[in-house]
């Protein structure tokens, strides 16, 4: 049928699907004609032709956007995580290439690389068909500043910085000073206790409440309770019991350890 009227309409498939022209009139052969040039979301599109004045007369089209051109490099997750020193990041570290709509782009080659010491699962990684790519990272024995950078040539925002930070954590409980004295009872020991808390690799724990707790000889510590310096050490003054004997105090640090120091007392003056 000549003559004619039909609506060309992109119904899915995201801005910048045009039709040319959206409307056309049937021709001879009763037919009309129009080019489809698809909107910028990657995956199943439509459209739909319908007879001008008549609505009952409707076919539709089906097309498949494909990804353009790889074009930039995202960080996608992993980013500006703090973890233990020589420990796996909790998070792997994540990026997105995508072409200039941002639709994932399969199959682009990337280079990782290290600053801070550690370790990454892989060197070179391609992207998926979800245009992602990951890595595991470990971190370095050294507390601090680290960092992981992934480069993919020629695409904007390469390369990618992923920034994290290590922290001593800790393991055990060290005695550095003051174990085995003696002193007159209910006298205050010369020497002050000092601890020093450490994590696996020997880093010092900075920050790090612990309690000082007498469990013989009833003497007393000051103070009771402690917070490590920067280096990861405490101390504290402890006055021992008043009977002759042995007397026991433990640093005690919940879920890492505890430390026990002894001394003796002495009789006092006639």
């Amino acid at each position: 049928i000549p003559g004619q009227r039909v609506q060309f309409r992109a119904v899915a498939g995201g801005a910048g699907a045009d039709l040319i022209p959206d409307t056309a009139v049937t021709d001879a052969d009763g037919r009309a004609r129009a080019r489809w040039v698809l909107g910028q979301i990657a995956g199943p599109q439509r459209v739909e032709a319908r007879v001008v004045g008549n609505g009952a007369l409707v076919v539709a089209f089906q097309a498949t956007g494909l990804a353009g051109a790889a074009d930039t490099l995202f960080a996608f997750l992993g980013d500006s995580q703090t973890g233990g020193a020589g420990a796996a990041l909790a998070e792997s570290l994540v990026v997105l290439v995508a072409d200039q709509y941002g639709n994932p782009v399969a199959g682009q080659a990337l280079t990782w690389s290290l600053a801070g010491g550690g370790s990454l699962s892989d060197s070179s990684t391609t992207t998926g068909a979800d245009g992602r790519s990951a890595v595991r990272r470990t971190l370095g024995i050294v507390p601090g500043a680290q960092s992981a950078t992934v480069t993919a040539a020629g695409l904007a925002g390469s390369p990618v910085v992923f920034g994290h930070t290590a922290v001593p954590t800790p393991t055990a409980i060290v005695k550095l000073a003051g174990d085995g004295q003696s002193a007159r009872v209910a006298g205050l020991l010369p020497i002050a206790l000092k601890v020093r808390i450490v994590d696996a690799q020997g880093n010092g724990v900075p920050g790090k409440s612990f309690g000082w707790v007498t469990t013989a000889g009833n003497g007393s510590s000051a103070p009771r309770t402690s917070v490590t310096d920067s280096l990861g050490e405490a101390s504290t003054q402890w006055t021992i019991g008043g009977n002759i004997g042995t007397d026991s105090l433990v640093a005690f640090v919940p879920g890492v350890g505890e430390a026990l120091f002894t001394a003796t007392a002495l009789a006092g003056g006639a």
